[in-house]
C-alpha cells in the first residue's frame, strides 16, 4: 500500500556520525525527540552496518545519550 510506504518512509532517517564520538549520538537523540515526545513514546529502532569490533562503541554510545534509563534501545546490526 503505497499510504503505509509513505509513512513508513517518512519516519526513516540517516544520521552522519562517528561510532566512538559520544556527541554525535548526542545530536541523534536530539533529532529523534526534537518534538518533545518522551524515550518511552518513541519506537526508536537503530539500524547499522558496521564491523563487529565496532558494536561495543556504539552500544555504549547509544545507553549513555538516552536520558531515560527505561527507555528501548533496539538495535539491528547487519555485519558488512
Amino acid at each position: 500500500d503505497e499510504v503505509k510506504l509513505g509513512q513508513l518512509l517518512d519516519a526513516v532517517y540517516y544520521h552522519v556520525g562517528s561510532y566512538d564520538n559520544k556527541a554525535d549520538f548526542d545530536s541523534l537523540h536530539e533529532f529523534v525527540y526534537q518534538d518533545g515526545k518522551s524515550e518511552t513514546e518513541i519506537c526508536n529502532i537503530n539500524y547499522l552496518s558496521v564491523p563487529p569490533f565496532v558494536f561495543r562503541n556504539i552500544i555504549d554510545n547509544l545507553a549513555q545519550s538516552r536520558k531515560d534509563v527505561e527507555a528501548d534501545i533496539r538495535l539491528i546490526i547487519e555485519k558488512p
